[in-house]
């Protein structure tokens, strides 16, 4: 939809923002990975201090008893990265601009509240990473955010589903209301 909303307002924003940058595509792809890395390392440090618990136990809730493998979490950060990418960054953001962008998709994604300190203080670290996925796509080409964000998905799901302990329900719902 947002597309449709794009071609009508400025048709050529969007062949120009997928095929047109100033940087190569294997730049593109290179400064996204590393920013990825970046911030997925960042991501495990704030769950590891404990600031993204609600955020582990959303996850928890979500897949519950479903074993993820690792085809399945390449599957899922592939599809969000490019989807959430060319949605945020390549529509919205040519609208609304970077950090508008960047707070409404925190907002959707559901990491802030104000009744959870942690979540405020894990959706402010959000904020500022997929920020700085909107000024990867200003100055180098939507490739980097799509790769930056793919990157991050795979380090934050990796390590969610695969290297850490799901939390009983008990704690889930104590987690909720803290």
């Amino acid at each position: 939809m947002a597309y449709v909303l794009l071609l009508f307002f400025d048709d050529t924003y969007f062949y120009k923002n997928i095929f047109i940058s100033n940087s190569t595509l294997a730049k593109q792809l290179l400064i996204g990975f590393l920013y990825g890395c970046v911030i997925g390392l960042a991501g495990i440090g704030i769950i590891k201090i404990g600031l993204a618990k609600s955020v582990k136990s959303m996850l928890n809730k979500v897949f519950g008893n479903i074993t993820i493998t690792w085809v399945d979490i390449v599957f899922f950060s592939f599809c969000a990265g490019l989807g959430e990418e060319l949605f945020f960054r390549g529509t919205i953001q040519h609208f609304i601009g970077i950090w508008p962008t960047a707070i409404l998709f925190i907002f959707i994604h559901n990491y802030l509240s104000i009744s959870n300190w942690r979540k405020v203080a894990f959706g402010t670290f959000m904020i500022i990473i997929v920020a700085g996925m909107g000024y990867l796509n200003n100055y180098f080409g939507i490739w980097a955010a799509i790769m930056a964000h793919f990157v991050y998905d795979v380090f934050m799901f990796a390590h969610l589903t695969k290297f850490t302990k799901p939390i009983p329900n008990e704690e889930y719902q104590n987690q909720q209301q803290s």
